[in-house]
């Protein structure tokens, strides 16, 4: 598991870090993504609307059985994640002198 924390789907499986590799954490998310000058009232709505598809026990179920964790977040809080995602591994890749 290379997230922070044991997966339920998984019991007995022990993350990297566990598993002698400390620090170690890589997360997949999935977003939804606009063109930059939709209207934030459209970007509210869309957001809305996802999170309520996100409380819907057959989604969540469905999402769950596949290993999500499931957490909806604001359009900011996504633009931080990504930002933040950038920053680490533009960091990473600088350190390991990894070229193109």
């Amino acid at each position: 598991m290379a997230t922070a924390a044991q997966w339920s789907g998984l019991p007995g499986v022990p993350t990297v870090s566990e598993a002698g590799v400390p620090n170690f954490e890589v997360r997949s998310w999935l977003g939804l993504a606009a063109p930059a000058q939709t209207p934030k009232p459209i970007v509210a709505q869309l957001n809305s609307e996802v999170r309520k598809m996100l409380k819907d026990a057959t989604v969540r179920g469905q999402l769950e059985r596949m290993g999500a964790i499931i957490k909806g977040s604001s359009s900011e809080e996504m633009r931080e994640r990504v930002a933040s995602d950038l920053q680490r591994w533009r960091q990473l890749i600088a350190e390991a002198k990894i070229q193109p």
